[in-house]
């Protein structure tokens, strides 16, 4: 469960970039 919740925040803080972007 270490990596998924890297990769959760990731994916999280990469939507939010991609939305404040666009």
């Amino acid at each position: 469960m270490r990596d998924d919740g890297m990769a959760l925040a990731v994916q999280s803080e990469k939507l939010i970039v991609a939305s404040v972007s666009v």
